[in-house]
């Protein structure tokens, strides 16, 4: 009878360590997939090109004075602004007399994406509207693993996306919230073609977690 017993245990062990293989091959697999797809390869842009266009993800007043100084430095050929936080940022220091200086017809703002999917989805579809095929991307340090993978699914591989940081974002997130969890979340979501993560995100700020 103690024999059965640990062979049962043996058994069992067996097929928990089975299923915690499993389980980390599956988390490990939208990551792998997507590194090796270039979704999550960011790069910046070199000293001596030039992008098309600068799109910035609204979300903090450097964020815009970092897109609009890449502009006039001839970094850009025009600009695309986006996210509902652009009527806050303009308010911070000298953000709306250095955005003055660029021609309306230079600059998009885009005040309908409420969150990085949408500022994402909507700076896709105005990049190929027209016809960009080099962008750089601003927004800050901890968002921008994040914004880079949103938008660079969504765009043909010939559109090159380079990337520029501001400093800071790394807020004390929930334990469940954190940025990177955010991208391992929209990871799955894209690879499984589900959407739970804004949901689950409510949840758990509800319930204080």
């Amino acid at each position: 009878m103690a024999i059965l017993h640990k062979s049962l245990r043996m058994l069992l062990l067996r097929n928990a360590i089975f299923v915690i293989l499993l389980a980390l091959a599956v988390a490990a697999t939208p990551p792998v997939y997507y590194y090796y797809k270039g979704t999550l390869s960011a790069s910046p842009l070199p000293p001596t090109a030039k992008a098309d266009a600068v799109i910035v993800f609204t979300g903090s007043p450097d964020r815009l004075i970092e897109g609009t100084e890449m502009y006039l430095e001839g970094k850009a050929k025009r600009m695309m602004i986006t996210g509902t936080d652009y009527p806050n940022d303009i308010k911070g220091p000298g953000v709306r007399k250095l955005l003055k200086k660029i021609r309306k017809d230079k600059i998009y703002v885009d005040l309908k994406a409420k969150n990085t999917i949408e500022n994402a989805k909507n700076g896709a579809e105005w990049a190929i509207k027209n016809n960009v095929k080099s962008i750089l991307l601003i927004t800050n340090e901890a968002h921008m693993p994040r914004a880079y993978f949103e938008l660079r699914h969504l765009l043909p591989k010939q559109v090159k996306i380079y990337t520029n940081a501001t400093p800071g974002g790394n807020k004390k997130y929930s334990a469940l919230d954190s940025e990177k969890g955010r991208l391992l979340c929209r990871m799955y979501e894209t690879a499984t073609d589900t959407s739970f993560c804004y949901k689950a995100r409510s949840i758990t700020q509800n319930l204080g977690l």
